[in-house]
């Protein structure tokens, strides 16, 4: 149509960022947001200051009477006479780049960041300060961090910690960026922090838990596990880790009564119906279960893995020796000899072979 018109002036298409970048500029100027109208058009100064927004059709008499006006815009600008009661509002800079990153235009709050901050630095000698800056720091991080730029994304979330001191979020997010790139050491003095913000929230503790398990440090992760427990009972993870650690230190009353709690939590938990069945198939205590529990769980493991799995097929092996049914417990446990042999794990292979062993001189595996 363009063309066929002979439309003398410069035109173009617009893609879809274009047109979202138009609509946020355009409700950037009110209070509420509208749809983007079609048509609509701008009016900008000489020096590409926006001067006027048409919503829908525009009358060529309309336009010329407010280019016209172009140089004295401000006595235009309000419907009525009189005289401000405060000045108008300048551009929140900070609110700006937020509400950029809220419309998906990532690559537009970035460039503004960064022109805000080295423009703000040479004006003043120093970057920007406010709350909203540091909130504005904090995302840009995660910008980063999500396009793999680690480096920058742990310099912005610094940064937004020395605004938002007492602000969890971006101590948050910085600690689960340095465990993510496995730097363990420096994200514990972060969680260390959290914990100290928020004592109450379970989370800090089962994360400083799960460092000092991570760097060999069991003995001391245990009272972090102990207090992640006792802030919130409710959460099988928590209870689980607990009673594995507990099972590790010899402390087996305890560990099984914490890894039946994380059972009831979770009945879909493997690792938790794993780890109760194994104390009880391979530790002696009148105070746990009866073997025969062992037998049962591991069963119900072998189910749900269709038999396809070497470890719940070696753990029933164990709990069948256990109550005494060594035919039983030789068969199941050549089966997962069989398929630890297509995975090729040697040092499973030969622990399996061992118990083989056990079980033909009738003798259960006990730890």
């Amino acid at each position: 149509i363009i063309r066929d018109i002979g439309f003398p002036f410069e035109s173009g298409m617009l893609d879809k960022n274009t047109v979202e970048r138009i609509a946020f500029f355009q409700n950037q100027q009110f209070v509420r947001d509208v749809a983007l109208t079609m048509p609509t058009s701008f009016l900008l100064d000489r020096d590409g200051r926006l001067a006027a927004i048409y919503r829908g059709p525009v009358q060529i008499a309309q336009l010329l009477s407010d280019v016209q006006k172009l140089d004295t815009l401000g006595k235009y600008s309000t419907p009525l006479a009189g005289r401000w009661h405060h000045p108008p509002g300048r551009m929140d800079i900070s609110e700006t780049i937020l509400m950029l990153e809220k419309y998906g235009l990532l690559g537009d709050a970035v460039a503004m960041f960064q022109d805000y901050a080295r423009l703000t630095i040479a004006r003043t000698g120093s970057p920007p300060k406010s709350k909203t800056y540091g909130q504005v720091l904090n995302n840009i991080g995660m910008i980063m961090q999500d396009a793999g730029r680690v480096d920058q994304a742990e310099q912005y979330m610094r940064q937004a910690i020395t605004i938002l001191n007492k602000d969890v979020q971006p101590l948050a997010n910085l600690a689960k960026l340095l465990l993510k790139a496995g730097r363990q050491a420096d994200a514990m003095p972060i969680f260390q922090r959290l914990a100290q913000l928020q004592p109450k929230q379970a989370q800090w503790q089962y994360a400083l838990a799960t460092i000092l398990d991570t760097i060999g440090q069991h003995d001391k992760a245990l009272g972090y596990h102990h207090e992640a427990v006792r802030l919130n009972p409710n959460v099988e993870v928590y209870q689980y880790r607990l009673g594995y650690a507990l099972g590790q230190r010899g402390q087996i009353v305890k560990a099984v009564k914490h890894l039946e709690k994380a059972a009831a939590l979770n009945p879909e938990s493997m690792h938790a119906i794993y780890g109760l069945a194994w104390l009880i198939a391979t530790r002696q205590s009148p105070e746990i279960p009866a073997p025969g529990r062992a037998v049962q769980l591991a069963q119900e493991l072998v189910k749900r893995t269709n038999s396809q799995q070497v470890e719940p097929m070696d753990l029933l092996a164990i709990a069948y020796a256990r109550i005494g049914q060594f035919d039983k417990s030789i068969e199941t446990a050549t089966k997962a000899l069989e398929l630890d042999r297509f995975a090729n794990r040697q040092e499973m292979t030969q622990m399996i072979s061992k118990r083989i062993k056990l079980f033909r001189a009738n003798k259960p595996y006990l730890e």
